[in-house]
């Protein structure tokens, strides 16, 4: 057994056994967000809808809980081209960088084990070549707003072969806007560019939700790597949902 089987087996064992089955292969999907440091105050704000100006319109779509560790080759070769597997609530994803950076950035997304596999092929590699990188627990808070997808997550770092969170520990708390497109509609350069700029607009109109953050927004996986090399039994500096 690979090391990624048996991370697989101990995720179904221990979290995912009464998941309903999934379906192998999804249509590809164009997905564009930009991340921001959400506050106490914007969080309120948010799920109240009553800065100004208020939203036109506003549905709550509900808190989830999101189990995941990500996959990397031993030599780190798929984060540093932009490449991003994972296995999220026992669905295999990947994300591949196609512009922008850590905090603005334009994805093409796969799922479904059959289509990874078909990527690893393509980046010459083996199954047995992925690594477990961290393991995260999300809660995560959705909204749908004026068409934009909206998500502010407190995550909790622990070890993959454990399953479970190191304690003591505060959540990272970061939120994203998110614009989303059948990636088969092509133009991923150009689609890409137009759909950051409205999402760049919206979040500029309602800035009372979307809180500058001084260029210092950390993504999960940043925060995974930060939270590794730290003492892991100290308390991540960062506000609670």
């Amino acid at each position: 057994m690979t090391v990624l089987d048996l991370a697989i087996s101990r995720l179904h064992s221990r979290l995912f056994q009464r998941l309903p089955p999934v379906p192998q292969t999804y249509p590809h999907q164009l997905e564009v967000e930009r991340k921001f440091t959400p506050t106490k105050a914007s969080i309120a704000h948010l799920r109240k809808n009553n800065g100004t100006p208020p939203f036109a319109s506003h549905v709550y779509l509900g808190r989830t809980v999101i189990k995941e560790f990500y996959l990397n080759s031993a030599c780190g070769s798929l984060f540093r081209n932009g490449i991003y597997i994972r296995v999220r609530n026992g669905l295999f994803e990947a994300k591949i960088r196609k512009g922008g950076d850590y905090i603005n950035s334009t994805f093409l997304e796969l799922q479904g084990r059959s289509e990874i596999m078909k990527l690893v092929a393509d980046a010459h590699l083996q199954p047995g070549d992925l690594q477990p990188h961290g393991w995260m627990r999300t809660l995560r808070e959705e909204w749908r707003v004026d068409g934009f997808n909206v998500a502010v997550d407190g995550t909790l770092f622990g070890d993959w072969k454990e399953c479970r969170p190191t304690y003591p520990q505060r959540p990272h708390v970061v939120g994203e806007v998110e614009l989303c497109q059948n990636a088969e509609l092509g133009g991923h350069k150009n689609a890409g560019k137009e759909m950051d700029e409205r999402i760049e607009g919206f979040m500029g109109r309602y800035r009372w939700a979307f809180p500058s953050s001084g260029g210092k927004v950390k993504g999960k996986l940043t925060a995974w790597d930060s939270w590794e090399r730290a003492d892991n039994s100290k308390t991540m500096p960062h506000a609670s949902v």
